[in-house]
This record gives C-alpha cells, structure tokens and sequence, in this order.
C-alpha cells in the first residue's frame, strides 16, 4: 500500500497544474488512492460484520459477584377468580 495520502496528492496536482505542466498522471494515481480506500472500507464493513456475528453468538455471563437466586413457583387466585403462577425467590 502507498503511503502517499490524497492530500499529498492533490497538493501536487495542483503544483504540476500552477506550472502549467501535465498532471494526468497524479490524477490517475489521486483516483488509484480514491479506489483502494474505497476497497479498505468494504473490508472493514466486512469484518465489523463478522465481528458483530462472533460478538452476538456469544453468552451473556453473569459476574461471579452477582447472587445466585432460586425461584419457586406459586398459584394465586385474583379477586375475579382468575389463577396466576408467580415467581416467588427464595
């Protein structure tokens, strides 16, 4: 990969063209720059994709400061005469 960025490029794009000589050659290579970042930032999207794949795959564990809590089921009958089962911890 070129280490020339695009500001450099264009700085001496417009030397060459305050000369009045050809810069057609600087523009060709300005866009060759303009394609390989284009290229680079597909690759990153790519890659932040599989990442966020990996990541999502991945399970949510609880810290070892965190209780272990047991639940215990209980029926209820509402007012209205409906049943509800609770959790009730223990």
């Amino acid at each position: 990969m070129n280490c020339v960025t695009r500001e450099t490029r264009t700085i001496e794009i417009a030397k060459l063209k305050k000369d009045g000589r050809d810069a057609g050659i600087e523009v060709t290579k300005a866009k060759g720059i303009d394609a390989e970042i284009s290229e680079i930032e597909r690759e990153v999207a790519v890659a932040e994709e599989e990442e966020k794949g990996f990541l999502m795959r991945l399970p949510n564990l609880l810290h070892e400061s965190v209780p272990v809590v047991t639940m215990k089921a209980k029926m209820f009958k509402s007012e209205h005469g409906q049943t509800a089962r609770v959790q009730i911890s223990s």
